[in-house]
């Protein structure tokens, strides 16, 4: 199957199909199989595939008329069918029909399907060859133009200064698209813009090598299939030609997975270097994360009407420039200070590192050419030009829009522009009163665990106490349908004009809503007449400035509502059920009528309730809102923490760990045992999956007091520190921990928790994490060996100097090449050392301090330290300085590589 992708590369394919795959690639990120593994398909452009298979002896008539109606349901275009049907034809080269192919015969007759194919003469390291064919479309695909970036570093970068220089007193007299226009002409004379549209790329492992060997593969196939066809030839001849063909096959199958090893190796190796290297990003790719796909010219247009509805163009009030002060310099650094960098940018291809850049060497063409926007009220037509970037939101199918988030990517310089706008028009907010306590999205201080923390603390508020003065509690979690992309420039408008804006920036903002338009990838464009732009600097506080009235809604006793930008999640309680239905449902009411106002409409099948259990049984009283009764689920997902009824995160817990091992299933491959990178960049990548598990642990940290959830999230970790270490995998999960210097993940995550819910100062924190982790480290029952050695954890953690690797890894832990460990795991017959005729156990300790054997590579470390080395002070002398680590660490180290090649002398395996 690899081989197949590299095949479709040179052949710019579009999709591989393929019939009984090998299911293990099947998991990877390139295919896409169906529940039995029966057939696979590979997307290679982002379009969809569908595969289907007959199962069993089921007649061949009745299989076919389901595939023709499945074929007429879904509107038979833009449909791709393969299938492995076993008829027999000579219209693919067979020497007899059978009745299964005349009747598919008819049938591709019947739904006129293709008509020209070709097969493949490449190699395929199977037993069948590729066939290839091409589908031509009723409407030929624009060809999109590719558009210029640049990103200077070191002299390029001065050269363009240089020039821009050379140019400042006329530039400054300039508008803004002139500005620019003579930007990107300044960084075309300094360099060719790179352009988007990629080369062809091969995966990793191919090279001239492996093209010249399937080409000799090929060409002995071809003599093959000659002799066999000509009825002159000896019967010996074609044998004999068959088996050079199946011996070079052969011969090249091994030499790509001999091609795979050695380059994945220097791919791992390279980690040292770059811990996001190539390497990270082919194993990432595997995880199935979500990114922009290339869609056809009618769907784009389809998602992009209904993801950007056309309202009535609103024509704003005539402002004056009253109240206008200048940009300043601080006001431009504070901003520039602020912009990502590293970013796509917009149509015209400057990044944000040319602007910050001409910021710092040339600040007053910047400032001249915003002060004159800001004198004229106005906002450049370009700035005001976004391209779309269709990303699929994580575990949604099919084309409908509603699968698609859209990004819009804008001029660097116009996000500029709107950021110096947003801190003015922030400031005047703050002034008035400022944006609503209960909306945590788009302010600066908040964050998604705030809102999550308000609404479970409000509702362990209503479960608490005693039975006869705990609450009903609901949680109702409400879902805006494409809220941004629907809110209305007038409402919009009339939010900011009650503030009270100052009216030079209401002029600009006139200009900002006025003759906006967006472009999709396959040359889709349409008018922007509502919504603020995702990705724009000023669309978030817009947001939130005409979404302050909602988060102000005055709601009856028990209820409250809690907003993260779009997302509204509203908490009530009472005493009794009948009483709490009714604070429900008129809440939801005022909301909705609110949002009838607004224009913005609530997906109600999308809506849930939790029903926060504490109190007697519900008697099943039914929440709605007007007629639609709202859904009760014992569990929801709110800002990716799963919340439940008991409010015992258990299924948060589970969906953590699950996520967290699917990415450390993948990371591992980049941590090898030998090789690899140190184990400082091994423990960068792992971080990237503990993280996943410690999302919200602010929330739900004492939820690991529950031993099962402890354990669940525990073996996750253990997985990846095993690698980290390089450990085998039967060494204990505490053991790992301390090698790697990494606490237990419940201590992880109560530390959090301590820091953000009781405002304990990080190093106090963590130093009661380390005295916690010493306490169970001094009283743990695994690992005796390791916990001889290292005694104080703290001081081990805390070194400045030293690694641990694969032949260290064993020796601290007592698992590797000893006899009395292999023993145990049934790997040898006998624990006996085979150096010692005493019979004595091939321990850990034995090996460094008694065996005769190894006496005199001791006796050369101790001259060489000067002190006598013994199973109590080894790891107290490591861990006095980088000296005494590498000596001891390269004594131990070596004996244990002497230890493996005796094993496998001994075995009779190669070196």
């Amino acid at each position: 199957m690899d081989l197949s992708i590299q095949t479709a590369l040179e052949e710019k394919a579009d999709l591989i199909c393929t019939s009984e795959p090998n299911k293990g690639k099947c998991k990877e990120r390139a295919w896409f199989a169906d529940e039995d593994g029966d057939a696979a398909i590979s997307v290679r452009n982002h379009r969809i595939g569908i595969s289907g298979k007959g199962k069993g002896q089921e007649r061949v008539d009745q299989f076919l008329e389901d595939l023709r109606q499945d074929i007429r349901r879904n509107g038979g275009r833009n449909i791709v069918l393969t299938g492995d049907l076993n008829g027999r034809s000579g219209v693919w080269g067979d020497r007899v029909e059978n009745r299964r192919g005349e009747k598919i015969l008819e049938w591709v007759a019947l739904c006129g399907l293709l008509e020209e194919w070709r097969v493949l003469e490449e190699a395929t390291l199977s037993d069948h060859r590729a066939i290839a064919f091409d589908i031509k479309e009723e409407e030929e695909e624009p060809r999109m133009e590719a558009e210029e970036r640049w990103r200077f570093k070191g002299r390029k970068e001065e050269q363009m200064l240089d020039k821009v220089g050379e140019e400042e007193e006329w530039l400054k007299a300039q508008d803004a698209d002139r500005v620019v226009e003579r930007i990107r002409e300044v960084c075309r004379e300094i360099a060719p813009g790179v352009r988007r549209q990629r080369a062809r790329q091969d995966v990793y492992w191919w090279n001239a090598e492996l093209a010249e060997r399937r080409r000799e593969c090929v060409r002995l196939r071809r003599e093959w299939s000659r002799k066999k066809r000509r009825s002159n030839v000896e019967h010996q001849e074609v044998l004999a030609a068959y088996g050079r063909y199946r011996e070079e096959k052969r011969a090249f199958k091994k030499a790509i997975s001999g091609e795979k090893r050695r380059k994945w190796k220097e791919l791992v190796a390279e980690l040292e270097e770059d811990p996001w290297g190539r390497a990270y990003t082919i194993v990432v790719k595997n995880l199935r994360l979500a990114g922009p796909e290339k869609l056809e010219r009618n769907i784009e247009n389809n998602v992009m009407s209904q993801l950007f509805p056309q309202q009535t163009p609103v024509r704003w009030a005539e402002y004056a420039d009253e109240g206008m002060s200048e940009i300043t310099k601080e006001e431009l650094t504070f901003v520039m200070g602020r912009m990502k960098m590293g970013k796509a940018p917009g149509p015209d291809g400057l990044t944000a590192e040319i602007w910050l850049a001409i910021a710092k060497r040339h600040p007053d063409i910047m400032i001249k050419m915003y002060n004159r926007l800001l004198r004229e009220g106005r906002f450049p037509r370009p700035w005001k030009m976004a391209k779309v970037v269709l990303l699929r939101k994580p575990g949604k199918e099919g084309m409908d829009p509603a699968c698609f988030r859209p990004i819009c990517l804008l001029d660097t310089a116009g996000k500029i522009f709107e950021s110096l706008l947003a801190e003015r028009i922030k400031k005047h907010v703050d002034e008035k009163g400022g944006i609503k306590e209960n909306q945590y999205g788009f302010v600066s201080g908040k964050s998604t665990i705030d809102a999550v923390q308000d609404v479970v603390g409000r509702a362990r508020t209503a479960k608490e106490g005693t039975w006869r003065t705990r609450e009903w509690c609901s949680i109702v979690l409400l879902d805006v349908k494409n809220a941004f992309n629907s809110v209305s420039w007038q409402r919009i408008h009339d939010q900011l004009a009650n503030w009270n804006m100052p009216p030079y920036i209401m002029k600009v903002l006139g200009s900002y809503f006025t003759e906006r338009r967006i472009k999709g990838s396959m040359g889709t464009e349409l008018e922007m007449t509502s919504g603020v732009p995702q990705g724009s600097c000023l669309g978030p506080l817009i947001w939130n400035i005409q979404y302050n009235e909602l988060c102000a809604l005055p709601l009856g006793d028990g209820a409250a509502l809690i907003a993260y930008a779009d997302d509204v999640c509203v908490v009530c309680s009472a005493k009794e059920e009948d009483q709490l239905i009714r604070v429900v449902n008129e809440t939801l009411e005022r909301i909705v009528s609110w949002m009838r106002d607004a224009g913005l409409e609530l997906a109600l099948h999308k809506t849930d309730a939790i029903l926060v259990k504490g109190r007697r049984t519900w008697q099943g009283g039914q929440f709605r809102i007007g007629n639609v009764p709202i859904s009760i689920t014992i569990e929801a997902k709110y800002l990716g923490v799963w919340l439940d009824s008991n409010l015992s995160f258990s299924k948060h817990i589970q969906e953590a760990a699950g996520k967290a091992e699917r990415a450390a299933n993948a990371l591992v491959r980049l941590m090898p045992n030998v090789g690899g990178p140190g184990m400082a960049k091994r423990k960068i990548i792992a971080a990237s999956a503990q993280s996943i598990m410690l999302y919200g642990a602010e929330i739900w940290a004492t939820a690991t007091e529950v031993d099962s959830y402890r354990q669940r999230l525990a073996s996750v970790q253990r997985r990846i520190l095993l690698r980290v270490v390089a450990a085998y995998k039967t060494v204990a999960e505490d053991v790992v921990q301390v090698l790697a210097g990494v606490p237990p993940i419940d201590l992880l995550a109560k530390e959090r928790q301590d820091v953000y819910k009781h405002g304990i100062i990080k190093k106090e924190a963590k130093e009661t994490t380390m005295r916690i982790w010493q306490r169970r480290w001094r009283t743990g029952t695994t690992g005796e060996w390791t916990r001889r050695l290292i005694k104080d954890v703290k001081k081990w953690t805390s070194r400045k100097h030293g690694t641990v690797g694969y032949r260290l890894t064993q020796w601290l832990t007592g698992h590797g090449s000893f006899g009395a460990y292999r023993r145990k795991i049934g790997k040898s017959e006998t624990a006996t050392c085979y150096h010692c005729d005493r019979g004595q156990d091939d321990t850990a300790e034995h090996t460094l301090f008694r065996c005769p054997a190894r006496l005199a590579a001791r006796d050369r470390v101790e001259r060489k330290l000067r002190r006598i080395i013994h199973m109590d002070n080894i790891v107290d002398v490591m861990l006095e300085g980088e000296e005494q680590w590498k000596t001891i660490s390269e004594w131990i180290e070596g004996i244990m590589k002497e230890k493996e090649e005796e094993e496998w002398r001994r075995e009779g395996r190669r070196l």
